[in-house]
């Protein structure tokens, strides 16, 4: 079972006041998704989120994201969503997305109050499987410098520090350093297991992309 907190419990009666800021700083869990009221047939939720949710999809029901602070990615199999602070967007019935937040996110959704947050069925499992799904930024290029990867892929500030210390400017400085050193990014000076992993599951992503009109040597 994965480790979310998903709490369908209504916290909050009609003129009740909600304090979300009361509410982010009582939280301690990682994934914590918490229905504040109903409106009508719908429900408002809070998400306070760090990681990646799991593939999924809402068969009759459409939702909607609304991010507090943080950047959310909303992964669809064609496209990743970027959402920055005061941003929102609806997802139809039926579409495959992944929400992940490489960074604390707090955020709103609103729903039906039916809707299964977990998502429905399973067809979609055999769905990713098969399709190996993997989004990519439109416009990525070997020439993407690491701060641009900053806000298309969450790298981290700490990695991209390092990789700068180190003369790794861009994504194909990156993908040429992981092939030649063995594939081991913790041989460079200040970067940890974290980063790590962080930047060979990145490279591993592109390793093979068929960039327009650039290919890996």
């Amino acid at each position: 079972m994965e480790p979310y907190s998903i709490n369908l419990d209504i916290k909050y009666e009609h003129l009740q006041i909600i304090d979300v800021p009361d509410i982010i700083l009582s939280n301690k869990e990682q994934w914590f998704n918490q229905t504040l009221t109903q409106v009508n047939g719908s429900v408002v939720r809070l998400g306070i989120i760090l990681g990646e949710f799991h593939w999924h999809k809402h068969e009759n029901e459409d939702e909607f994201f609304f991010v507090l602070s943080g950047r959310l990615f909303i992964d669809l199999e064609d496209k990743t969503i970027i959402l920055d602070r005061n941003q929102g967007v609806a997802i139809s019935k039926g579409i495959l997305h992944r929400p992940r937040a490489p960074k604390k996110v707090v955020m709103l959704m609103v729903e039906t109050a039916d809707i299964k947050p977990m998502g429905d069925g399973t067809d979609w499992i055999d769905h990713v499987k098969q399709k190996h799904v993997v989004t990519y930024p439109v416009g990525i290029s070997l020439d993407t410098h690491l701060r641009e990867l900053h806000k298309l892929e969450g790298l981290s500030v700490r990695s991209i520090n390092g990789c700068l210390n180190q003369d790794l400017r861009t994504l194909g400085d990156l993908i040429e350093f992981y092939k030649d050193k063995s594939r081991d990014f913790a041989l460079i000076r200040n970067l940890g297991v974290k980063s790590d992993r962080e930047l060979s599951f990145l490279c591993e992503k592109y390793l093979n992309y068929d960039f327009p009109q650039e290919t890996i040597q």
